[in-house]
């Protein structure tokens, strides 16, 4: 994980800053507000070029075409094989291994893992990933897969299914 190194240098500028200012040096007070200033700068410069110098350098992913399937019910497994067979890549998770076992057994790429892991997403390469089924048969476990991945794959890149109380 990459943490923000641009307060490190900020917090040292400040101790600087600080000595100088008891040594009486003049401007001495500026060092801090500026040290912040080039943090602040280099943040926006990297956030606001990071997207296009991808695309220009050809690294880029636009159109993420994967989809990720959570529960592995056989009707799970056939829009997984359809999808497969019609050029998508396909990661199914499943907590049941059985229905695992039967998803790898078609030739797709299955994971044994429950949804409500904190850990799942850590674990889970989606870099090629552009959409979620959520297809249990349970709402509350598709909602709770919704819920851990929007930020993932936004509100469009999702699917669930609800059922209707009749």
């Amino acid at each position: 994980m990459v943490g923000p190194r641009g307060i490190v240098a900020a917090g040292i500028a400040s101790l600087f800053g600080l000595e100088l200012m008891k040594q009486g040096v003049k401007s001495a007070e500026l060092i801090t507000p500026l040290v912040f200033m080039i943090v602040l700068g280099t943040v926006l410069l990297n956030a606001t070029t990071a997207r296009p110098f991808a695309k220009l350098v050809g690294v880029f992913q636009q159109d993420l075409k994967g989809v990720l399937i959570i529960g592995s019910s056989s009707f799970s497994r056939i829009v997984a094989k359809y999808l497969k067979e019609n050029q998508r890549e396909v990661v199914i998770v499943d907590n049941n291994p059985s229905n695992v076992k039967l998803a790898k057994q078609m030739g797709i790429q299955a994971i044994n893992a429950n949804i409500y892991s904190d850990d799942l997403s850590e674990n889970l390469e989606l870099s090629d990933m552009g959409y979620l089924m959520a297809l249990t048969g349970n709402a509350s476990v598709n909602q709770k897969a919704i819920e851990n991945f929007s930020g993932q794959f936004g509100e469009k890149g999702t699917y669930r299914i609800i059922f209707l109380k009749r």
